[in-house]
């Protein structure tokens, strides 16, 4: 029997948010109105954990992980791992849906699901 290469896994489906499991590295990087967004998203998905950082985009890409959100991050912080992301069948983008570059703002967004992007960005955004 051949086993499987975990070097082949992707994204999983998950299209509704009250079955996702959200990551992002610390509430307190939402100030103000991005707070008060993530509030509304922490609660209506199904586990939200923080903390992982880098790490977290990666469990997206290997279908352990739904979302990742983030706010008050550099291109640093999220052009490396967009790539990984969106090669596993994920989508990255900013919290108004826009492509992510070198001039993008400090709002990221990760679905592992492309069609928990939608529903994600009408909660952050209120």
């Amino acid at each position: 029997m051949r086993r499987r290469s975990t070097a082949s896994r992707s994204t999983r489906a998950c299209a509704a948010l009250d079955r996702a499991t959200l990551f992002a590295t610390s509430p307190d990087l939402f100030k103000d109105s991005e707070a008060a967004g993530f509030d509304r998203l922490r609660r209506a998905v199904k586990l939200t954990r923080f903390g992982a950082d880098c790490y977290a985009y990666g469990l997206v890409a290997a279908g352990f992980a739904d979302l990742v959100v983030e706010a008050s991050l550099k291109p640093y912080d999220y052009c490396a791992v967009a790539p990984v992301v969106e090669g596993a069948g994920g989508a990255m983008s900013d919290w108004e849906g826009r492509p992510l570059g070198l001039a993008s703002g400090s709002r990221v967004i990760a679905c592992g699901d492309r069609r928990l992007s939608g529903a994600a960005r009408a909660l952050l955004l209120g």
